[in-house]
């Protein structure tokens, strides 16, 4: 469950810093602004989106963390986890370690067995 949540924070982290990198340098997910002579720039509108995908991705990873540590017997929150962090990884979210504790965390989550009290 730690490494959902954790995975959630690194992914939602990313994508505020693509916000924050955006509103500094300009127009390009890398490095850009003065130096975009040099290296091939990206819009401003898809940084924003992308900083937005990741957003949201990290938030239902963080969210369907917690309801999967209050509702173990459902599956559909390890499979919510999984899909928030392959999106993330598809958006770079979380610098990479994010999508990959929340593909961790999803999997265990949905091959851990619930023991009847």
């Amino acid at each position: 469950m730690i490494s959902c949540i954790l995975g959630g924070i690194f992914i939602v982290f990313g994508g505020l810093m693509l916000f924050a990198m955006l509103s500094w340098y300009g127009s390009t997910l890398m490095m850009g602004g003065q130096w975009h002579m040099y290296m091939f720039t990206y819009p401003r509108w898809l940084t924003a989106v992308v900083a937005t995908i990741s957003v949201l991705a990290g938030g239902l990873v963080m969210s369907a963390s917690y309801k999967m540590y209050k509702e173990p017997r459902n599956k559909l929150w390890g499979l919510l986890i999984v899909i928030g962090s392959l999106v993330s990884l598809l958006s770079a979210g979380g610098f990479g370690l994010g999508g990959v504790l929340g593909l961790i965390g999803g999997v265990m989550g949905l091959s851990r067995r619930v023991q009847e009290t």
